[in-house]
């Protein structure tokens, strides 16, 4: 089964449904539709994600359609920005800031919890051991 998504521009992409389960957003919305089972009978629209965006995160979906409900880790617990996955170090890692930056955004929009946490520790090792100008440099071009 597979569901359309069609971004902000207009542009349709089709998605795996296993992989499209890892976005709350659209989980919620199909399970509010009444179509959990079902094959989705009309394209999604996401007016706040731009296609380039969207085929980014689509990309990110595909490679962890088999993994396991991202858990978040203990509040309590100590805040790490070393312990993401090489694969998606080196997925993000091909991105500009900016593109990091509306990847970010996206997975927050369409609650993708673990490309969200990825994002949020790539951009802090961005901006880590930075002067200001360096940060200014970096995230004002």
């Amino acid at each position: 089964m597979s569901v359309t998504l069609t971004s902000s521009d207009s542009k349709s992409f089709t998605v795996n449904r296993k992989a499209i389960s890892h976005s709350g957003t659209i989980e919620n919305l199909i399970m509010s539709m009444g179509l959990e089972d079902d094959e989705v009978p009309m394209p999604i629209p996401l007016p706040n994600v731009s296609g380039a965006v969207l085929q980014n995160v689509i990309s990110w979906l595909d490679r962890h359609k088999d993994d396991a409900p991202y858990i978040e880790k203990d509040d309590k617990a100590e805040k790490r920005t070393d312990d993401v996955p090489q694969w998606d170090q080196d997925f993000l890692a091909k991105f500009e800031t900016s593109d990091v930056l509306g990847i970010l955004l996206a997975a927050n929009y369409l609650d993708i919890e673990a490309l969200l946490e990825y994002c949020i520790k790539t951009t802090s090792n961005m901006i880590k051991d930075k002067s200001h100008l360096q940060y200014r440099e970096r995230f004002h071009s």
